[in-house]
């Protein structure tokens, strides 16, 4: 994706990308999804204005290091993808390392962003939450949220 994203015109590019979407959705098709759509969802619901990939990007910082720590080796594969230099570290430090190699992908692509640089409103997150927890995604996730760690969530994603 950084690549394309220097050169919009390669063909070969936009066709891995568009392989790497199908992929994306047969697997989102077979195995649904977990918490950052839940959380990403319902804010793109009460705020059209935001896309999916925009609430996703804003959640996935704090989804990150919230989760890693319940599913450390799928993590750490994960982290080795997204920063190569964690290839020979331990499982514990490539899961941990995979929170910031996330960070520098989204700043790398333009998606490094949070809840106040996409006008989401202070009143609109406790709707927000409420239809959050709604969705079944939240509890598939390796570690489930409740409530108020929900809400802390969208906090921290307010200012990353």
């Amino acid at each position: 994706l950084p690549k394309l994203i220097d050169d919009l015109g390669n063909v070969e590019l936009r066709s891995h990308m568009a392989w790497a979407d199908t992929l994306a959705g047969t697997s989102i098709a077979n195995v649904g999804t977990t918490l950052p759509h839940g959380m990403g969802q319902p804010i793109s619901g009460h705020c059209p204005h935001v896309s999916h990939g925009q609430s996703l990007a804003v959640i996935y910082p704090a989804f990150m290091r919230f989760t890693w720590k319940s599913s450390i080796e799928r993590f750490a594969q994960v982290g080795r993808v997204l920063n190569p230099s964690l290839e020979k570290k331990s499982d514990k430090i490539a899961a941990e390392g995979c929170c910031d190699a996330l960070d520098q992908f989204l700043k790398s692509i333009g998606m490094w962003m949070n809840l106040n640089d996409l006008r989401v409103p202070e009143s609109e997150i406790e709707a927000i939450l409420d239809h959050c927890l709604e969705f079944p995604d939240c509890t598939v996730n390796p570690i489930v949220p409740t409530r108020e760690e929900a809400a802390e969530l969208y906090r921290q994603s307010r200012t990353n």
